[in-house]
C-alpha cells in the first residue's frame, strides 16, 4: 500500500496507468499526496493499489468527450502511455491518442501536459551506427508514430503549456539516487557519451519533479559552484541580471573554497554546480567523471542545502534552474551521470 501525505497536492490525471511505467507514477504520486485520478481500459489491473487518493475509472482513450468528463476540475496530465510489442506496419498509436487527448484538456480546461516517448523519435544520419542500422529499424514503426505526436504538440498545442520526456531503454530496475541529466530540445546527448537504459522509477520521479518545479523561476539567490570562473562570469552576469536574481560564485579548484562560502545564509541559495572547463576535459571518459564526483562532493560537504541542479556547460544553465525549462514546448532526453 502506497503511503501517503497528509498535505494533498494537486488533483492530476495519469494515464497508462496499469503499464510498468504508470504503475511508477501512480505510487510515487500518491506517496508525494497527490490525489490522483488514473483513467485505465482494466481497472482490475490497479486493485493491489488501495489508497484513498486514488480514483480508478475505466476509460476509452481514443474518446475525447469521455476523456475530458474526468478531467474536469484536475490541474495536470501525466501520461505513461505505451504501444505493447512491435510491429512491422505503421502505426498511429501516439498521433491518435494524444489528438484525443488534446482535445479532452481543452475541453476540461486544463493546461499542463507531461508526456513519454522515446530517444532517437526523429531519424538523424548522425547517430551512431548500432543505433541507425540495428537499434531503430527494429522499433522505426513505435519511433515514428512518437514522432509525430511530438509534432503535433509542436505545431499544434502552442496554448498547453506541454513537456516531451525522452528517455533511453526503460528498466524495471529499483531508483537510482543520482542526479538526472538533462539535454533541452534533441533526441539524444550531443557528443557525450551516455547510458543507452534508466529505471522507469528515475523517470516517473522526474515527471512528478517538473510538474512542481516551477517556483525555481522565482528563486531570487543562485551559489555556482564549478571549475573555471573566467569562462563562465560573464554568461553568468548576464543571465541572472535577465532574471533579476543574485548569485554567487564559488570554485572547487580555488585554495580559499571553503572560506568563501556563505555559511550563515547557505539555505537562502539554489546550488547548482557547473562543469565547465577545457575543451580537453570532455575528450576522456575518465576525467569528466572525476569532475563530476569530486563537485557533488565538495558541494554536498560543504554545503547545508540541496543543489538544485548541474550542467556540464554555463549556457545550459537555463535548463537546470528552469529560466525556460519543463514549463512549456521544450523537449528532454533523460540519463544520469
Amino acid at each position: 500500500m502506497a503511503t501517503v501525505t497528509e498535505d494533498i497536492k494537486d488533483k492530476i490525471v495519469i494515464l497508462g496507468a496499469t503499464g510498468p511505467s504508470g504503475l511508477q507514477l501512480v505510487q510515487q504520486a500518491l506517496a508525494q499526496g497527490y490525489q490522483v485520478t488514473a483513467l485505465v481500459r482494466n481497472p482490475k489491473k490497479l486493485e493491489h493499489i488501495e489508497n484513498k487518493n486514488l480514483q480508478v475509472i475505466q476509460c476509452d482513450i481514443m474518446n475525447p468527450m469521455e476523456l475530458a468528463k474526468h478531467m474536469t476540475n484536475h490541474t495536470a496530465v501525466l501520461s505513461a502511455l505505451g504501444y505493447p510489442g512491435l510491429s512491422i506496419w505503421p502505426i498511429t498509436f501516439y498521433e491518435d491518442s494524444i489528438k484525443s487527448i488534446v482535445l479532452a484538456m481543452r475541453n476540461a480546461n486544463i493546461k499542463r501536459f507531461i508526456g513519454i516517448t522515446s530517444t532517437y523519435s526523429k531519424y538523424q544520419s548522425i547517430y551512431p551506427f548500432m543505433i541507425r542500422y540495428l537499434i531503430r529499424p527494429i522499433i522505426s514503426r513505435t519511433l515514428d508514430s512518437m514522432f509525430n505526436m511530438e509534432q503535433y504538440l509542436e505545431k499544434e498545442c502552442q496554448d498547453l503549456e506541454y513537456t516531451i520526456i525522452r528517455p533511453p531503454g526503460l528498466t524495471n530496475n529499483s531508483i537510482i539516487e543520482q542526479e538526472v541529466k538533462v539535454c533541452e530540445n534533441d533526441y539524444y546527448f550531443p557528443d557525450q557519451s551516455t547510458v543507452i537504459s534508466i529505471p522507469r522509477a528515475n523517470v516517473a520521479r522526474f515527471m512528478l519533479d517538473i510538474l512542481k518545479d516551477n517556483k525555481y523561476i522565482r528563486q531570487e539567490k543562485v551559489l555556482i559552484i564549478q571549475h573555471s570562473l573566467s569562462v563562465c562570469s560573464p554568461y553568468l552576469t548576464k543571465f541572472f541580471s535577465e532574471h533579476n536574481a543574485s548569485f554567487k560564485i564559488l570554485s572547487i579548484f580555488d585554495p580559499t573554497y571553503q572560506s568563501q562560502l556563505p555559511n550563515n545564509n547557505t539555505n537562502d541559495y539554489s546550488v547548482i554546480v557547473i562543469l565547465d572547463g577545457p575543451q580537453s576535459a570532455y575528450e576522456d571518459d575518465i576525467y569528466p567523471y572525476l569532475k563530476w564526483e569530486k563537485s557533488f562532493l565538495a558541494a554536498q560537504l560543504a554545503l547545508n542545502t540541496p543543489i538544485l541542479g548541474i550542467c556540464l556547460r554555463a549556457p545550459l544553465l537555463a535548463d537546470v534552474i528552469g529560466g525556460h525549462s519543463h514549463l512549456g514546448k521544450y523537449d528532454y532526453e533523460l540519463g544520469y551521470a
